[in-house]
């Protein structure tokens, strides 16, 4: 058989030309000794066919990719607005301490003026008790004999001015136990430094700040107790 070079076989031109007879010859090396064989046109379309699926699936999975790539944006942006919210409460949270510190403070204050309201108006107590007795004193001398009845006047007079002394102290009393109210009263008082940190109209006492407070933090631990 006379050698042909590969340049001097004729060329196809027809399109339309059936792929499965027509044969590309290729040495393939895979064994220990190389063999000629021969590959058909629609073999090797087969092939580039399954190429472009696997690149198209390929792709399909660099979209998903990037996909969970801009979720993941989406929660670490979240994450960081929650980490934001959770920065404010907790410079919040000691400005609530050192009301509730203070309403401590007031509260003590207010038990003092109590508990001295009420030695005040046992010392007052004590004095009616002595203004009683001279009192009745006075009432016996006045019942005897008239030439004791000045000192009975005199005693009477004793009395009286003990009387008056013994209400001015349960006035004294009543003044701190009323100021002592005052006080405790005004220890649950809250003003907001800045109304526009609250959402709607700001808590008026120290209870329902921290109980607002409570609430949102409560809410930012994924509704679990507060620690």
């Amino acid at each position: 058989m006379a050698r042909i070079k590969i340049s001097e076989l004729p060329t196809i031109t027809d399109p339309g030309i059936d792929q499965t007879q027509v044969f590309l010859v290729a040495s393939d090396s895979t064994g220990a000794t190389p063999v000629t064989r021969k590959i058909s046109l629609s073999t090797i379309d087969i092939s580039v066919s399954k190429s472009d699926a696997n690149a198209n699936s390929a792709g399909v999975y660099a979209n998903g990719a990037f996909s969970a790539a801009n979720s993941s944006g989406v929660y670490a942006n979240g994450a960081f607005i929650q980490a934001n919210a959770a920065y404010t409460l907790a410079n919040v949270i000691p400005f609530a301490y050192s009301h509730a510190n203070g309403s401590f403070v007031q509260a003590n204050v207010a038990a003092g003026l109590g508990t001295q309201g009420i030695t005040d108006a046992a010392t007052a107590l004590a004095f009616a008790g002595v203004s009683y007795n001279h009192a009745n004193a006075a009432f016996t001398t006045a019942n005897t004999p008239p030439s004791i009845a000045n000192s009975a006047a005199i005693y009477a007079n004793g009395a009286f001015d003990t009387a008056n002394s013994g209400s001015s102290y349960a006035n004294g009393a009543f003044i701190r136990a009323n100021a002592a109210s005052i006080t405790a009263n005004n220890a649950n008082v809250f003003t907001a430094l800045v109304s526009g940190n609250w959402n709607g109209s700001p808590p008026t006492t120290v209870n329902d700040a921290i109980n607002r407070i409570a609430g949102l933090v409560y809410t930012l631990n994924s509704n679990l107790p507060i620690p």
